[in-house]
Order: structure tokens, then C-alpha cells, then sequence
């Protein structure tokens, strides 16, 4: 559930972004242009896991949606795109000439003095295993209402010129909430012990799932190289310095595997498996996999 949030509001500010780069946001703009750029945002949310094709949002620009005027308060020195209001659920677009990093302090003092929280549990793991070439610059910060599972995330995304788009997601009425302490949304109980891998440079990576529990945990990734032997001595070489100890492996020209035996910050055993192969189908990719398992 925490990974839906995250990643589809990370791909709508991605979005936003797109649109405020051709967009100047102006006191007198008509309502034409506001409503251009909230249907280009509908579109974009139509598109999603949102509702489908029976997603009828409301739309609004310029002001605060009548429910949030009371309850939020914005950064100075920002102007509201419009909102996209679907029941208990409400997106709101603003841009900022602040800073991101004081976009996310200004917002921060203000929605604390209007009974606003931190949330009493941390929104996502670290990031674990194979790494993108870059992280993304977007800023998040999530709020919690008051004693109840209404939360607010928000993502703010860099543009030029410090033209910066802010995402604010308000939801309420959740039973599972990152604020409701007695019914939370699913958390590791424990970070995986997997270090970050950086893959190597000038081949296009896409990064596949990451997943696991307390005693077992994996990660891959898909290159655009048949170079298994030379992927397979990129990532060993990282392990290595990771204080993980090489057991044994075995290189092939389409297969390489090595295990490793470590142990976690505490002092558990557990062992490591990695795995790169050749695509049979295409024979000009290759997917590397790690998996690690608790020896107790």
C-alpha cells in the first residue's frame, strides 16, 4: 500500500512537472489555462490505479478546496494550480519560487500549528540493493491530523528556476493509515541487510522488485549487457568490500553464480546468493539477482 502511494504520486509530480515547465503560472490566467493544465493532470490520474474509467473527480483552481481551508496552510510565496477532489480523496497542485528544501521546512512549521503531525512510524524502508544511476530530487514529507487516520503527502518536485511543483495528496477516512496506530499499514518489522549496488556506468539499467520479510530478502536488475562475466565482478567486488566473504561461485559465459557468507549489524549470520544470466530471448540483456537468507 505504501509503495502505491509513493510511486504513483512520484510518477503524477514527474508528470506535473512536464506541464509546469511549459506553463507560467500568472494572477490573471483564465480559467482556460487552469483548466487545460487540471485535464492534463486528470488525464495523467485517469490513467492510474485511480478509480479507472469511472474516475468523475471535481475540479477546482486558484483556491483552497472548501474542506482544506481551514486545515492547510501553504508556503509563501506559491500559487494553487487546481485540485482534482474524488470523495474523501483530494490532489492538489501548487507551484513555489521557494526553494524545495524551504518549501518543505515552511510547509512543515505551518501544518504543525494547524494540528498537524509527524506520522508515528516511518513511511518506507531505506532503499536496499541495485541503486538507479541517480536518485531522484523529489522531497516528501507525510502529516498526520490530529488522533485520526487522515494523512497529507506531500512531493515536491525541482524545476527550473526555482519554478517548483508541489503534489499535496490528502486522504481521510482510511481504516489502514500510516496514522492509525491501531490498524497501521504493513511494515517491515526489519530493514534488509542488503548493501547498495551501483551498476556500472554507460549501460542502461532497469531496477525489478525488491522484496522480502525478517529472514529472507531479493533484489534485481535488468542491464543492456550480455557481459555476464564482467557484471558479475562489478557487483562481487562491492559485496567484497561490504565485509560479505566469498564462499564459492562458478563463471560462465551465459551464467555466473557466488555465495557469500556475512553477518548484520546484529551480529546475525545470514548467507548471500547472487545470480547473473544472460537473456536467452533477446541476447543482448542480461538480469542480475541477490538473494539473502537468515542462518538462524
Amino acid at each position: 500500500m505504501i509503495k502505491f502511494y509513493f510511486r504513483n504520486a512520484l510518477r503524477t509530480a514527474i508528470c506535473l512537472s512536464l506541464f509546469a515547465s511549459s506553463f507560467t503560472v500568472h494572477a490573471d490566467a483564465t480559467s482556460n489555462q487552469y483548466e487545460l493544465f487540471i485535464q492534463g493532470l486528470v488525464g495523467h490520474l485517469h490513467m492510474g490505479p485511480y478509480g479507472g474509467g469511472t474516475f468523475k473527480p471535481e475540479i477546482t483552481y486558484k483556491n483552497l478546496p472548501p474542506k482544506l481551508e481551514n486545515i492547510v496552510a501553504l508556503p509563501e510565496k506559491s500559487a494553487i494550480i487546481g485540485s482534482l477532489i474524488s470523495g474523501s480523496t483530494i490532489d492538489m497542485v501548487f507551484v513555489s519560487n521557494l526553494s524545495p528544501e524551504d518549501i518543505k521546512k515552511n510547509m512543515e512549521d505551518k501544518m504543525m500549528t494547524l494540528g498537524w503531525s509527524n506520522p508515528p512510524q516511518p513511511m518506507r524502508p531505506k532503499p536496499m540493493g541495485f541503486q538507479p544511476h541517480s536518485k531522484s530530487n523529489i522531497l516528501d514529507s507525510l502529516f498526520c491530523y490530529k488522533d485520526t487516520s487522515t494523512f497529507i503527502r506531500l512531493f515536491i518536485h525541482p524545476n527550473a528556476e526555482n519554478k517548483n511543483v508541489v503534489l499535496l495528496k490528502y486522504i481521510e477516512g482510511r481504516e489502514r493509515s500510516p496514522c492509525n496506530q491501531a490498524r497501521p499499514m504493513r511494515m517491515p518489522l526489519h530493514t534488509a541487510p542488503i548493501p547498495n549496488l551501483i551498476n556500472p556506468k554507460n549501460i542502461n539499467a532497469r531496477i525489478g522488485h525488491s522484496s522480502g520479510n525478517g529472514n529472507a530478502w531479493s533484489t534485481s536488475v535488468t542491464l543492456e549487457s550480455a557481459d555476464v562475466s564482467m557484471l558479475t565482478e562489478h557487483y562481487s567486488e562491492q559485496l567484497n568490500n561490504s565485509s560479505w566473504t566469498p564462499i564459492e561461485g562458478m563463471d560462465g559465459q551465459n551464467l555466473s553464480w557466488r555465495i557469500w557468507r556475512f553477518k548484520d549489524d546484529d551480529n546475525t549470520p545470514w548467507t548471500g546468493m547472487m545470480l547473473v544470466s544472460r537473456n536467452a530471448s533477446d541476447d543482448k540483456t542480461s538480469k542480475a539477482r541477490l538473494w539473502v537468507f537468515s542462518n538462524e
